[in-house]
């Protein structure tokens, strides 16, 4: 049995149960309980809204700092052809301090990562179970939860393999990336709104069509920036290699934004995380025997008078 105290609060005259949306792993707690909770607003900043500041951070840094490497910049395939803008991963995979900035923005923003999928699988099987039961929703969900690891594990390989030492891997990583990215935003719209998670409230319903513009769009440049590399491998035209950097900083920032939504689809949440604090002779162990992690409605503050 949970304690009493974890049931469902009283505010305003609507009662709101704890366990409602994001419970990682179920756990019956027979040893003293000890609490940690903290805003669900970190997990917006640093799993989200950090990678796309600190990924412009690196090409800002490399434009006012390092424009003798932006005007002479060449590529081996087409050494004879200068091109304006350098692409993303010279800023923040080969060219220093930039990368190690970015390496250091990586190291904070890849543990909150590791919680946005159980968030919002918590969310799409409760409101809707009858729909969430059906086997086309659950198969979605399955790939759904693949995409989203699969995603920053190709951020990490296309940071740790660089572009100009190991090309062939780095473009894979790359591709890995943009892929699962797509594949997150279609499988997040789908499930958005047949769990009907996008019914909650009306900004609910306003975070998903900008999630919708922002699949239909990122699909489009995602194809635009595969054509325009291929353009420029086979017939060296400068153009096209600036059309398709332009396009990996757009899809950063879409890819920043898509994620940053995690902050409005729970808003007024905090997220709790709850253990078992075991014995071990006379010192204490924090061991996670028992872990159970949700959100729950932030307490109203009282208005001033």
């Amino acid at each position: 049995m949970m304690p009493e105290r974890y049931g469902a609060d009283d505010m305003d005259g609507v009662k709101y149960e704890r366990q409602s949306f994001a419970t990682l792993k179920s756990a019956q707690f027979d040893l003293p309980l000890y609490d940690k909770a903290f805003s669900l607003r970190l997990l917006a900043y640093f799993g989200a809204f950090l990678p796309g500041l600190g990924c412009f951070t690196c090409i800002a840094y490399t434009y006012i700092f390092q424009a003798d490497r932006v005007l002479n910049f060449t590529t081996s395939s087409c050494p004879d052809v200068y091109v304006a803008f350098p692409p993303v991963s010279y800023s923040i995979g080969v060219w220093d301090p930039q990368k190690y900035f970015w390496l250091f923005v990586m190291f904070f923003h890849m543990p909150p990562r590791i919680f946005y999928p159980y968030f919002y699988k918590k969310m799409f099987i409760s409101l809707k179970p009858e729909v969430a039961s059906e086997r086309w929703f659950q198969a979605v969900l399955w790939w759904y939860m693949r995409t989203m690891y699969i995603e920053p594990l190709g951020l990490i390989a296309v940071t740790v393999f660089d572009m100009e030492k190991v090309f062939e891997l780095h473009a894979l990583s790359y591709t890995v990336w943009i892929v699962a990215f797509n594949f997150n935003m279609l499988f997040t719209v789908i499930l958005q709104d047949f769990s009907g998670a996008r019914e909650l409230s009306p900004m609910h319903n306003r975070t998903w069509l900008l999630k919708r513009f922002l699949l239909i769009a990122g699909i489009a440049l995602s194809c635009t920036s595969g054509v325009s590399y291929g353009i420029y491998t086979f017939w060296c035209i400068g153009e096209a290699y600036a059309v398709f950097t332009i396009v990996e900083y757009v899809l950063v920032g879409f890819n920043s934004l898509f994620h940053f939504l995690i902050l409005f689809d729970f808003s007024n949440v905090k997220m709790e995380m709850r253990y078992d604090l075991e014995m071990v002779g006379r010192e204490k162990s924090n061991k996670f025997k028992n872990v159970d992690i949700t959100v729950f409605p932030e307490q109203q503050k009282p208005q001033p008078c």
